[in-house]
């Protein structure tokens, strides 16, 4: 399946490391997004569907999510809500690793 450019450069966030919420938001803030996070929720659910990455969060190692379509959309929401102390936390912890056809996926000039 072909991808747009930018989603070709969020995938290739993944090559060797873990994406990060705040990342794919951050793409999509420079791409002129009006609502990034929103965005970013359903990039990730898009994703996730095509079975290019699986969606999780660190707490000492990576816990991957079972969830997918709008039971992840739902997850990912609660878990983005902010809390007063550390309102980076959850778009830092919250991230994505690419699956074996996700690696497939990342064109080979953005393999780094």
């Amino acid at each position: 399946m072909e991808h747009s450019p930018l989603d070709n450069q969020i995938l290739s966030l993944g090559w060797s490391d873990w994406i990060l919420f705040a990342e794919v938001e951050q793409r999509l803030r420079e791409a002129k997004s009006q609502n990034p996070q929103a965005e970013a929720i359903a990039w990730v659910v898009k994703f996730v569907q095509e079975g290019l990455v699986t969606a999780g969060h660190y707490d000492g190692r990576y816990i991957r999510w079972p969830e997918s379509g709008k039971e992840l959309e739902l997850r990912m929401r609660q878990w983005l809500e902010h809390k007063p102390r550390d309102p980076l936390g959850p778009a830092m912890t919250l991230m994505f690793e690419l699956t074996e056809s996700g690696r497939n996926a990342v064109p080979n000039e953005q393999r780094f």
